[in-house]
């Protein structure tokens, strides 16, 4: 019986009368017993045992069973996993990861930023003369320090010294 017919199964009898030992000769046929082990192997398991197991390891979910009274009977010792074995999903190995502090900042590349000489800041003046405010080109002028280092610095000295970039600014609208 496939699980859809089950859940239209309408049994003719009522499945919940009956005494008994009728319940107990219904849940005998739904239990099948172990095989025993071939004669010969000195208790070795089976190939079918072994596959059967093999299976189980993979699955990290709970087993379901059906009485006879029609109920969802969960297996209490699939709920439990073996914590000596390795977790295996797929055949698998389960990798754990890293369950510490970690932020999007945690990945994040990090830059050694060094104080800004006074022929570097020069330099800036005068690549700010030729280009203006455009970073990225800056960046080929001055090759140590990135496009946003170059901003920062813009913006610095804008506050300090606005009449320095004002006057790199217009020089560079007059070439």
């Amino acid at each position: 019986m496939t699980m859809q017919e089950l859940i239209y199964y309408n049994p003719t009898a009522n499945p919940m009368s009956g005494t008994g030992e009728e319940k107990q000769q219904e849940e005998d046929e739904l239990v099948t017993p172990l095989k025993e082990p071939a004669a010969g192997l000195d208790g070795d398991k089976s190939k079918e045992e072994d596959q059967h197991e093999e299976d189980d390891q993979g699955m990290l979910v709970p087993k379901l069973k059906i009485g006879a009274d029609g109920n969802i009977i969960i297996d209490e010792a699939s709920m439990f996993v073996e914590s000596s074995r390795k977790a295996t999903v797929f055949g698998r190995e389960l990798i754990r990861e890293y369950s510490g502090n970690a932020t999007s900042s945690s990945f994040r590349k990090t830059y050694k930023i060094t104080k800004w000489t006074k022929e570097e800041t020069n330099l800036f003046f005068r690549a700010l003369s030729q280009v203006g405010t455009d970073f990225t080109i800056m960046t080929l002028l001055l090759p140590k320090r990135t496009r946003k280092e170059l901003k920062n610095k813009f913006k610095k000295e804008e506050k300090l010294n606005p009449h320095l970039v004002s006057d790199a600014l217009q020089t560079q609208s007059s070439h």
